[in-house]
């Protein structure tokens, strides 16, 4: 069945069950919607491997100098954030904007309690070494990051924007 076809009987559908508002969207934009989505998942996923790497980094560099864990976090994720902020407003989500800045330290700040707490709670609970600790938060860390960051701080404007100001 084509796409034509598909959008003209959700069309009849909606107008059959007396629906209100405008007909659903064409398949098509729908699918380029879900493309330009999962674009953006893999453009994240690529600055955030290189971020989390840079950030990993120094913290396991960090913990070999015996710095301890709350100052390690910190200037790991400190060490990342005006990187981090050009990598994922310009690349993953394309709304570079200096305007934006305070909410992703906002977020930032937020990821980093949620980090630590999850870092402290595994270390102490389960006596895993710092680094496994971290790798392990990690896992949690990275696709709430995702998320808190598209729809807290690159929500909204236009794609493609690029405003360093």
């Amino acid at each position: 069945m084509t796409s034509f076809r598909r959008l003209r009987e959700n069309v009849s559908r909606h107008r059959l069950q007396g629906g209100s508002g405008p007909p659903p969207k064409p398949i098509a934009s729908s699918v380029a919607g879900r493309k330009e989505r999962i674009a953006e998942i893999l453009r994240f996923g690529l600055a955030g491997g290189v971020n989390t790497f840079f950030g990993f980094v120094v913290f396991a560099a960090l913990v070999q100098l015996d710095v301890n864990r709350p100052i390690t976090l910190l200037i790991a994720m400190s060490a990342g954030v005006a990187f981090n902020f050009i990598t994922y407003g310009g690349y993953a989500f394309r709304r570079l904007e200096s305007r934006r800045l305070p909410r992703f330290l906002v977020v930032y700040g937020l990821l980093y309690v949620l980090n630590l707490g999850l870092l402290e709670l595994l270390h102490g609970v389960t006596g895993l070494g710092e680094v496994a600790a971290q790798l392990i938060c990690l896992t949690v860390v990275a696709p709430t990051a995702y998320l808190a960051l598209r729809s807290q701080v690159f929500a909204g404007g236009q794609r493609g924007q690029r405003d360093a100001s």
